[in-house]
């Protein structure tokens, strides 16, 4: 290879490389609602999640720029290309246009479950649909809903009046009051109850009606190529392998297993 060949590889290399790692991940997120870890404080979106997003793109050399607007307008802008994700999208084959990947998927390690004392069993009928509305069958009062962290929701438990919040700062803390039956039910994580239960014939662990459909990002086909995308997939899968990751949950109050 001659020297002025040589060069001239060199800079395009070199600009292809400052073209990656400048790039500007635009994700919108709608102002109706926030999928489950996600919070707003100060104007920032705040969660595991969105602090997986920030780990991952810093490591890629990117950044992120949150767009907020009505779902309408959210959809509209990744259907043309003006931003590069939408958040909380719902898969379908309306949406052929868009690739997606499951965030829990990805980020979640770790299944939250409800755990109840087997002599307080009980059947969670879940919701049922009269005139299209949604009506929730409730919990018999003497069921307590224990939230861990605050800033954090639980899709259709939120939503069951007669569950009353109770706030606990660790899991296992929580799992100690359910097997002093002090407590009737709680939401807890899967590998804490694991840890920490030594005698299971006594629980029933049952995984509660979070949502009813899972939440995907939806990434523009327009705007965003496959080979970037799985270029990001693939550096979230290092930061849920990584440290990195046991660093954010404890950061948000969890303690890593």
């Amino acid at each position: 290879m001659n020297f002025g060949r040589f060069i001239t590889l060199l800079i395009l290399f070199s600009a292809g490389l400052y073209q990656a790692q400048g790039f500007e991940l635009k994700i919108s997120y709608t102002i109706e609602n926030y999928a489950p870890f996600y919070y707003q404080e100060g104007g920032e979106t705040k969660g595991i999640y969105p602090q997986v997003l920030k780990a991952a793109t810093a490591n890629l050399g990117w950044t992120i720029k949150e767009v907020r607007c009505p779902w309408i307008r959210c959809l509209k802008s990744l259907e043309m290309g003006d931003v590069h994700a939408l958040a909380f999208i719902g898969k379908s084959k309306e949406r052929e246009a868009f690739a997606y990947f499951d965030e829990a998927a990805i980020v979640h390690h770790d299944r939250i479950n409800l755990l109840t004392l087997k002599k307080n069993t009980f059947e969670f009928k879940g919701f049922q649909r009269k005139k299209g509305a949604t009506e929730f069958i409730d919990f018999p009062s003497r069921f307590v809903y224990i939230v861990k962290q605050l800033g954090f929701n639980y899709g259709q438990l939120d939503e069951i009046k007669s569950l009353k919040p109770v706030y606990v700062a660790k899991t296992k803390q929580l799992i100690a009051m359910i097997v002093a039956d002090h407590i009737k039910l709680g939401v807890i994580y899967e590998s804490d109850y694991l840890e920490t239960v030594k005698d299971k014939s006594s629980f029933a662990l049952i995984q509660p009606p979070v949502h009813e459909a899972p939440y995907y990002f939806g990434f523009s086909k327009k705007s965003f190529p496959k080979a970037r995308l799985k270029q990001f997939v693939e550096q979230m899968r290092k930061i849920k392998e990584s440290g990195d990751f046991a660093k954010i949950h404890k950061d948000f109050g969890r303690q890593s297993p």
